[in-house]
């Protein structure tokens, strides 16, 4: 009897100790975790925001965590900005963002550079033409100082994305933009009664050309065509046009404009009509500008 009682209280001792080693050396590990499974209301690590911002995480104009000089900002922020945002129009034709320099003395090269619309996504900005029906490719777009980008969503019915100069306004004659174009031109009255008269031209041919400073194409009325001859109709029909003033008028100092025009060429609006984020962003990818509207 007492030996059966030794073996009942050896296999008592036994279980509490085995019960006592899994304690001291699992005890530690915690009970094993299953997971969220299939829920997404928990997410671990979660994401973590150290870009400085973007269309994708803010919805105001406030910087949050970037700070000037912080990784996330362009060595452009401040020098160029977002101007102005055109939308809650019926057509992207009409829509369109503005971009100034606000650099006083440094050409900006913007080709690469992207918009972000919390709305429409991304648009990158091409290359473009500095003498727009003149020029044979594209190039690099450059803002110089204090000008400004118009950045179309649509198209314009326009081919190339280009620079206004002291004759582009002849564009207006058969085009349509938004923004529009200035309407002020090299013209007519640009060629001196002397230079003309010196061409052999009749004083009826002197006074029509000088009367042409609309930066229209004429059509001369035959009449018209009777009393100026046949040498002037050939003159104006070479030179009061597009092609004729810039090679009258390319070379002179402020030939060039500061106004660039871009068109996207999408057939959808870009721009929320209500309420939008903007971010401009350089070749980097870092910010240079954020509106919001």
């Amino acid at each position: 009897m007492s030996g059966l009682f030794s073996l009942i209280i050896v296999i008592i001792v036994g279980f509490v100790a085995l019960n006592f080693l899994g304690i001291v050396g699992g005890g530690t590990q915690g009970p094993i975790a299953t997971g969220p499974g299939q829920s997404s209301e928990i997410k671990n690590p979660q994401p973590i925001n150290i870009s400085g911002g973007g269309a994708s995480q803010k919805n105001n104009n406030q910087q949050g965590t970037t700070q000037s000089g912080a990784p996330g900002d362009s060595p452009y922020k401040k020098l160029v900005r977002i101007d102005n945002i055109q939308r809650n129009v019926d057509s992207p034709d009409k829509e369109y963002i503005t971009l100034r320099s606000n650099n006083p003395s440094q050409n900006i090269i913007i080709t690469g550079w992207t918009v972000e619309s919390r709305y429409g996504g991304t648009m990158t900005i091409p290359p473009g033409r500095n003498i727009p029906e003149i020029d044979a490719v594209d190039s690099p777009i450059i803002l110089p100082p204090g000008s400004a980008v118009s950045i179309t969503t649509g198209n314009n019915n326009y081919p190339y994305n280009f620079r206004e100069n002291g004759c582009t306004a002849y564009f207006n004659q058969n085009q349509t933009f938004a923004p529009g174009i200035s309407n002020s031109c090299y013209g007519g009255n640009d060629y001196s009664a002397t230079e003309l008269l010196n061409r052999g031209f009749n004083s009826e041919c002197v006074d029509y050309i000088r009367s042409l400073n609309s930066c229209r194409i004429p059509n001369i009325p035959f009449d018209t065509q009777l009393k100026i001859k046949d040498a002037c109709v050939q003159f104006v029909t070479d030179n009061i046009s597009y092609s004729g003033c810039v090679a009258r008028w390319r070379d002179t100092k402020d030939f060039l404009k500061n106004a660039w025009h871009i068109f996207m060429r999408r057939t959808s609006n870009f721009w929320d009509a209500r309420h939008d984020y903007a971010v401009l962003r350089d070749q980097n990818g870092l910010i240079v500008d954020e509106f919001s509207y």
